[in-house]
């Protein structure tokens, strides 16, 4: 017998990817856990996003988890998280806002769930 999971494969969530209900970015600044919403668009398989103004800017190289989330009813519990290294980005993509300054994630590790598909997995 396996475990119960609430782990999916990430392209399973292509749609919360594409659309997300809320999109947070985490870094470390100084010492310090800074945590901020942000302006998230993704392209072809690179991730972009934004600050919203006045928010403090991560630096260069700032490591970072994003976060893109579907809601809070229990089977709407959805997320992506993303976790790498921020780097700035003088293209964004076209969907991009004009005006925001623009970072990269450059994931390293990729992780998903959603509760709304509890399941077993196989015992290894």
């Amino acid at each position: 017998m396996g475990r119960v999971t609430n782990r999916v494969d990430p392209a399973a969530l292509g749609d919360l990817v594409a659309a997300p209900r809320r999109a947070t970015l985490a870094w470390e600044q100084g010492g310090e856990l800074e945590v901020a919403p942000v302006r998230y668009v993704g392209a072809r398989g690179r991730h972009f996003v934004a600050l919203a103004a006045g928010e403090g800017a991560p630096g260069d190289r700032a490591r970072a988890s994003l976060v893109l989330d579907a809601g809070w009813p229990w089977f709407a519990l959805r997320a992506v998280t993303r976790r790498g290294t921020l780097a700035p980005c003088a293209a964004p993509p076209a969907a991009a806002e004009a005006g925001a300054a623009w970072h990269e994630l450059l994931a390293e590790r990729v992780t998903s769930w959603d509760y709304g598909t509890l399941h077993e997995e196989p015992a290894p």
